[in-house]
C-alpha cells in the first residue's frame, strides 16, 4: 500500500510537472507570435508610409512640371 501511494504521488508530481511545462511553452508562443504580429504591423505601416510619401513627391513634382 505504501508503495502504491509513493507511486500515486510521483506520478502526479510528473503529470504536474508535464502541465506547467506545457502551459508554459504555450506563453511563450503566444508572446512570440504576439511580437511577430506587432512587428509585421510595424513594418506594414512604414512602409505604407514610405510608399504615400514617394506617391506625394512624385505629384508634387509632376505639379510642378505642368506649372513650370
Amino acid at each position: 500500500m505504501r508503495e502504491e501511494r509513493e507511486e500515486r504521488k510521483e506520478r502526479g508530481r510528473r503529470e504536474e510537472g508535464e502541465r506547467r511545462r506545457e502551459e508554459g511553452e504555450r506563453k511563450e508562443r503566444g508572446r512570440r507570435e504576439e511580437g511577430e504580429r506587432k512587428e509585421r504591423g510595424r513594418r506594414e505601416e512604414g512602409e505604407r508610409k514610405e510608399r504615400g510619401r514617394r506617391e506625394q513627391g512624385e505629384s508634387k513634382e509632376a505639379y510642378r512640371m505642368e506649372n513650370n
